[in-house]
């Protein structure tokens, strides 16, 4: 049965009361933005996913479901066809977007849309944060007579033409003109986007909610959206509140501020205690524990003069006692990573060419030693021609959970002589600023969020490294430039033979950990905690969040 809750709004300047059912969801990272074309945070698409829909999206059986779409083509079901050309094979698919699909103003989701989607995204001016997802397809063809019958027509030698969830569409009706109008400027449409400057207006949204309230570092409010296509939600209004510190997301629990805590920043640790503990809280509550397929990593700012060497790369790696980490702060819940793909991704390898960076302290030394860093007697740092080993290191601030594993590295790197300073900046700032320009100066830690058998070519691709030139578009914030690299992520992305697919994942995991742009820590273990008497929450463990099914989410 769902909860009645009063709750005191302000309307119009006017203070009233109104009974209103709903659900209050806790996040920890305040985000950039609702606009998924020029968002790479994840939990943006946590709050998006509530609003808006894709073509399809990957479920938390890792299957592959239809969204906007009335069917996924395929090969099988004649939806799809190869078609060869001068340069080389393309697909072409039918994409049927569902007739009583619309955005939150009633106007219906048309072909129009995604062709807006992909305008921006091969607009230079524009800063796209996931630029892939776009470009994969080359054109989009409709008669206007059928507006939601589209024809996508995918860059040439792409196999994976079916993996494009993440191509958001945007109202062509509402967004056209303001695309049209600031095009031509740098940064223009970014800045005024009715996702940045009126969010709440009707029509931007094609989900099972619309967003009817948004105050930043605050809270995000979402009320059904009276045009969804699909089922009714069970709460007419979902509350995400913005909660920097984790640390405080129990006691919020506890005091009924928030009904659910969210995967963003909640430790292993934190959850554990808090479930031994929660025995008397007043509501029953229900943990899930999920392995994902998100990697918790540290970036090296490649353009730092000491890390431009591999050695000192690979020496601060085997200078970080990973199994201690894992074991002392997450009490072994989580598993230490050894390259890019996780171990349920066929394309993950075995072979015995792949590096590997176990906790060897004598090894760090030598490799420091050898790399003309010297340690110096007196204040135990090391220094080569003058100048001290020194790295700044940044993550997501108010996440106890890596502010924690932070402090344990920055102390297993001084015992190596290299000094550490910490600098934590807000999500959205450290997303949306420091690592987009790529000026965090030494090492930054955050997740990798993945799809089995999906190329980390945004990652790792020189092609994919942000710059003012490309506006900062790309998401290969470590500026790795290595040729050989490309072109085993180049096949892996146009080879339409999977054994050859896997043979460059796997000859890349080899490049990967003998160059080591990144270091792998672990692979990350998602914890959701939620009422025990809500159902329909299922944890995916992927890109495609558990907000993609919210509408299915109920108190009993």
């Amino acid at each position: 049965m769902k909860r009645l809750v009063f709750v005191l709004l302000f309307f119009n300047s006017q203070l009233f009361a109104a009974p209103i059912k709903e659900l209050k969801v806790g996040i920890s990272q305040e985000f950039d933005s609702l606009h998924q074309s020029l968002s790479g945070m994840l939990v943006s698409h946590y709050i998006y996913y509530s609003v808006g829909r894709p073509l399809l999206f990957l479920d938390s059986e890792g299957k592959w479901q239809p969204g906007l779409a009335k069917k996924i083509p395929s090969l099988d079901n004649k939806l799809a066809r190869y078609v060869n050309t001068s340069r080389g094979k393309q697909v072409q698919a039918d994409w049927q977007i569902k007739n009583n699909a619309k955005w939150s103003d009633g106007i219906p989701v048309i072909c129009a849309d995604f062709q807006l989607a992909l305008d921006v995204a091969n607009t230079d001016t524009v800063g796209i944060a996931n630029k892939e997802n776009f470009t994969i397809v080359e054109k989009i063809e409709w008669n206007e007579k059928k507006p939601q019958d589209c024809l996508f027509i995918y860059a040439p030698n792409r196999w994976d033409f079916t993996q494009i969830g993440r191509f958001i569409p945007l109202p062509n009706h509402l967004e056209r003109p303001i695309y049209e109008k600031y095009k031509g400027q740098k940064e223009g449409y970014e800045k005024n986007s009715l996702y940045q400057t009126a969010p709440t207006t009707a029509g931007l949204y094609n989900g099972p909610f619309q967003v009817s309230e948004y105050k930043p570092a605050s809270h995000v409010v979402v009320s059904i959206n009276p045009h969804y296509y699909g089922a009714k939600p069970n709460f007419d209004k979902v509350v995400f509140r913005i909660v920097p510190n984790t640390g405080t997301l129990e006691a919020n629990m506890q005091s009924g501020e928030i009904d659910v805590i969210t995967q963003f920043g909640y430790s292993i640790e934190q959850a554990l205690d808090f479930e031994e503990r929660s025995q008397s809280h007043k509501k029953p509550l229900k943990f899930h524990y999920v392995t994902s397929m998100a990697i918790e990593h540290i970036d090296f700012d490649l353009n730092h003069p000491a890390l431009k060497d591999k050695n000192v790369r690979k020496a601060l790696t085997f200078g970080i006692n990973r199994k201690e980490l894992t074991q002392s702060l997450f009490l072994g819940k989580q598993t230490i990573a050894d390259q890019f793909f996780h171990p349920l991704d066929t394309w993950y390898t075995r072979s015995k060419k792949i590096h590997n960076y176990d906790y060897d302290f004598k090894k760090a030394n030598q490799l420091l030693e050898q790399a003309g860093w010297k340690l110096n007697s007196e204040d135990k740092m090391r220094y080569k021609e003058g100048q001290k080993l020194s790295l700044r290191f940044m993550t997501t601030a108010g996440n106890k959970s890596r502010e924690v594993v932070q402090t344990f590295i920055q102390n297993e790197w001084k015992k190596l002589g290299v000094e550490v300073s910490i600098k934590n900046e807000p999500a959205r700032v450290f997303f949306g600023e420091t690592l987009k320009k790529r000026t965090f100066g030494g090492a930054a830690m955050f997740a990798w969020t993945l799809l089995p058998e999906k190329s980390p070519k945004a990652f790792l691709h020189s092609s994919g490294i942000p710059t003012e030139a490309n506006n900062w578009s790309g998401r290969n914030y470590n500026s790795w430039s290595n040729k050989k690299a490309d072109q085993f992520l180049d096949i892996m992305d146009s080879s339409f033979e999977p054994d050859k697919r896997k043979k460059a994942a796997n000859q890349f995991s080899e490049l990967y950990t003998e160059e080591l742009p990144a270091i792998p820590l672990y692979y990350k273990t998602e914890i959701v905690v939620s009422p025990k008497n809500l159902v329909g929450l299922k944890v995916t463990g992927h890109l495609f969040l558990e907000t993609l099914s919210i509408e299915n989410w109920k108190l009993e």
